[in-house]
């Protein structure tokens, strides 16, 4: 499959969608049980896989996009998971028995993550996602890449309405639900998001979407543990609520300090999306987040952008935790060369 235009949205608009979607995902896990919880659940996540599908260019190098995306995504995943591990272990298996218990969930990964490892599921998940598509785009005509959408999609509800117990690995199962959002955020770079009729629906839906949502709250389109609402009238709703996002981004991406304040955060993101748990628990602002949840998202935000912005100035935190693919290979050169120097002064000596 050829490649298609560039998307019609600027790049500042992007970080700033992604900066609205991390401030979404920090609120969601402040606020349990709250109206506006229950209405962010509809779209957040699937914002993220849209926006993915938005980015993306299909590559035909599978090798070289398997490990692109793997230093991108899996190595901070396997990085932070090792960093938190003790911590997770004294958090929810005290007992000294129990510890091939907590080895078994960290290697399966997925929604048998809890604490605050629980968001892990997403990047295990989007990596997965993205490799699967990315194969079906360059080998298959877009009939039949929609096609098995579709399928994939009606899979995700045979799943979650027969067979909710099936698990894979990193939420392999998952990716069922993801795909159909990955691919309307390809889709939607060659078609202009800007005519008025598309953001007219899109806040009809996202309205709507409120008005559901405060009735009924099972309408959420939660990832992280299969389920995906009502079939198809959920779907909907959070493709216009994610399309609102991108008309708002693109009217703040307009404003240089918002570019700078939003933007940034979405740079970020994938930062904070690893980090925010822990500061929130190291900030202590459980009790407040009752009495004034705007205050507690804009601590922990700020907390969570100082914490992903010092990784981000060391070469081997960014590479390692922000997955920067040339900082990467350039500690595995160092590796590489120490090692090889290490043995060749073992075998100078051996002679």
């Amino acid at each position: 499959m050829g490649q298609i235009e560039a998307p019609r949205h600027s790049i500042p608009a992007i970080d700033v969608a992604r900066g609205i979607g991390i401030a979404l995902v920090v609120y969601g896990h402040l606020n349990d049980g709250s109206f506006l919880r229950n209405w962010i659940y509809l779209f957040h996540m699937p914002l993220f896989f849209f926006l993915s599908g938005y980015l993306h260019k299909v590559k035909t190098d599978y090798r070289g996009f398997f490990e692109k995306k793997f230093i991108h995504l899996m190595i901070p995943y396997f990085s932070f998971l090792l960093l938190y591990a003790p911590l997770y272990y004294k958090q929810h298996h005290t007992d000294s028995h129990r510890l091939l218990h907590t080895v078994g969930a960290l290697l399966w990964g997925g929604d048998s993550l809890r604490g605050l490892l629980a968001v892990f599921w997403f990047v295990s998940c989007l990596f997965l996602t993205q490799q699967v598509m990315n194969w079906l785009l360059a080998r298959h005509s877009s009939r039949t890449v929609n096609m098995i959408t579709v399928a994939a999609f009606v899979l995700s509800f045979v799943n979650l309405m027969y067979a909710p117990w099936f698990k894979l690995p990193f939420d392999a199962q998952v990716v069922l639900g993801a795909m159909p959002f990955f691919l309307l955020g390809y889709r939607a770079r060659s078609f202009d998001l800007n005519r008025v009729w598309v953001r007219l629906i899109a806040l009809v839906g996202f309205v709507t979407a409120g008005i559901l949502v405060y009735s009924h709250p099972s309408l959420d389109y939660e990832m992280r543990s299969g389920t995906y609402g009502w079939p198809g009238v959920s779907f909907v709703l959070a493709a216009s609520c994610i399309l609102t996002v991108l008309f708002v981004s693109e009217l703040i991406s307009r404003s240089r300090l918002a570019v700078v304040v939003v933007g940034s955060l979405g740079a970020l993101s994938m930062g904070i999306m690893f980090v925010h748990l822990e500061v929130r628990s190291i900030l202590g602002v459980h009790r407040l987040e009752k009495m004034n949840p705007v205050v507690s998202l804009c601590l922990v935000l700020i907390g969570s952008y100082f914490v992903s912005y010092l990784i981000s100035k060391f070469s081997l935190t960014r590479g390692f935790l922000m997955g920067s693919q040339a900082d990467v290979k350039e500690w595995l050169n160092r590796l590489n060369f120490t090692s090889r120097k290490a043995i060749e002064e073992v075998g100078s000596v051996a002679e």
